[in-house]
């Protein structure tokens, strides 16, 4: 990186299998958590995707200081001069990137991860959730808190180190070699894998991070992020998991009136749904937040009322 306009410093990726050095562009001094925040957010971006960052930045990424929130977008360096210069600019303008020097491949997205993590640990120590969304996932913050505040909040209290997510069992590991989601027997030589949270969206204490971060040295790192984290090292580092498929959704459809709780006090309806996924095209981001954000809801649920929106994205 030393051609970059910014200051960088070495870091260190450790599994039992791995070892690597990279170089990360250090944040600036607005770029580091304030003291009080409540929840680090980190999405998986591409060198060259600068129209879906700009969409989530005025969608759902919007305004998020105001609630105490840091978004980071976690890419790594690109190979194109024109991509470089013009991400140059990008951290300029917004100070939302975590750039790191290894290859940006879907095989390396665990490592991604990784970076995103070990950054929390030293840059964003405080905050008191970790959220990992995907690039093409829309999440309402404002639910989200309120669900943190009247649920999960609770559970935590009893059990610190926590994920949150749709959790996936008895998954099995593919051996084909071909396949992108290939697992080595010789890296996992179980049949089955254990426990995890779907990939898009995940929610994790700090103290879970911490406590599956001082153990990455004790396991074989492999090319399934979610399995790996939220599942080996959180089995592992005896993080509690939780399954909320009610709120982080897979696919990006919503029903004409969606489940939801009344809150005792103001009556007012909170929808269950608080994340939803698949939004292939970024031009429809913001107006899949609109419909997430705005969507209508009903403390019981039958047939006639799931019935779906139909290419409502599309």
């Amino acid at each position: 990186m030393k051609n970059f306009l910014f200051p960088t410093d070495n870091l260190f990726i450790s599994f039992k299998n791995l070892k690597i050095n990279y170089t990360i562009i250090l944040p600036t001094p607005n770029g580091i958590c304030p003291q009080k925040t409540k929840m680090f957010v980190f999405v998986p971006s591409r060198a060259d995707g600068f129209y879906t960052r700009h969409m989530i930045r005025n969608s759902w990424g919007a305004n998020l200081a105001e609630r105490s929130i840091v978004l980071k977008f976690i890419v790594g360096w690109p190979q194109e001069q024109k991509v470089f210069e013009l991400m140059q600019e990008e951290l300029i303008k917004f100070d939302d990137l975590v750039v790191y020097d290894i290859d940006d491949s879907y095989r390396n997205l665990y490592l991604k991860v990784y970076v995103a993590l070990q950054w929390q640990q030293i840059f964003c120590s405080n905050a008191q959730y970790i959220l990992k969304t995907d690039d093409d996932t829309i999440v309402d913050f404002d639910r989200l808190f309120w669900w943190i505040d009247n649920d999960f909040g609770d559970r935590v209290s009893k059990y610190p180190a926590a994920v949150f997510g749709g959790m996936i069992k008895r998954s099995t590991p593919i051996r084909n070699e071909k396949h992108r989601w290939y697992v080595s027997p010789i890296d996992f030589p179980h049949p089955i894998f254990p426990h995890y949270t779907n990939g898009p969206t995940y929610l994790l204490t700090s103290k879970a991070v911490q406590a599956i971060m001082n153990l990455t040295e004790n396991v074989h790192a492999f090319p399934i992020e979610d399995v790996l984290y939220t599942g080996v090292l959180a089995n592992l580092a005896n993080v509690k998991k939780f399954s909320i498929w009610e709120h982080f959704r897979i696919g990006k459809h919503l029903n004409l009136h969606e489940k939801c709780k009344v809150e005792k006090k103001t009556g007012k309806r909170i929808p269950y749904v608080t994340a939803i996924n698949g939004i292939s095209d970024a031009s429809g981001i913001k107006i899949a937040y609109e419909r997430l954000h705005s969507v209508e809801c009903t403390p019981w649920s039958s047939s006639k009322q799931m019935k779906r929106f139909s290419n409502i994205f599309d």
